[in-house]
């Protein structure tokens, strides 16, 4: 099952109120705790306690109240790794099963953020090596009408030039074949 990055405001909101907390946690793999954690995070109103009991026997205590307009000082989203990092220490040391899976969702957060860590890496680094070609391709404009380089340009140009491929990691990720050229 893919997770979301994040709990969203406004879905979070929608899913207190259609299901209880604890089958809300289910769904993020978090306790009920963590859930309402967000809950307050976010200024979510949350059902009153005998909301669901009440409920299943066909009564309905409380209306659904608006969704409050959201403070500034209030997430719109949470991440899958703060909610996990909320979980209350009694969850994390509990039985063995939910201990893996407690530890096994930790390490999926974890893969997660190294591959989106390293994503933005190269984003970077492809980001520098177009800011390169780009100043490069404005000084050959400048000669080519007219400008006289300094002394050295030559060499220094494909210095910068290799400086761009090697911070440029899409390389890595396609190659052209040498009939191909780059756009």
């Amino acid at each position: 099952m893919a997770h979301k990055p994040g709990i969203d405001r406004d879905a979070l909101y929608e899913e207190v109120w259609k299901a209880p907390m604890l089958k809300v946690g289910e769904k993020y793999s978090v306790s009920r705790p963590t859930i309402k954690w967000a809950c307050i995070q976010m200024g979510i109103p949350l059902p009153p306690q005998s909301y669901w009991t009440h409920l299943a026997h066909g009564l309905k205590i409380v209306a659904q109240p608006p969704l409050p307009q959201r403070r500034q000082d209030q997430p719109q989203t949470i991440s899958r790794a703060e909610l996990v990092k909320q979980e209350p220490p009694s969850r994390r040391k509990g039985n063995p099963r939910q201990r893996a899976r407690f530890i096994e969702e930790l390490q999926r957060i974890r893969e997660e953020d190294i591959k989106r860590a390293d994503l933005m890496e190269e984003v970077d680094g492809w980001q520098r090596a177009e800011s390169i070609r780009r100043y490069l391709s404005a000084l050959d404009r400048r000669i080519a009408a007219g400008g006289i380089p300094t002394e050295g340009y030559a060499e220094w140009r494909a210095w910068a030039e290799r400086c761009a491929t090697d911070v440029d990691y899409s390389n890595s990720r396609v190659e052209l074949d040498d009939g191909c050229f780059e756009v």
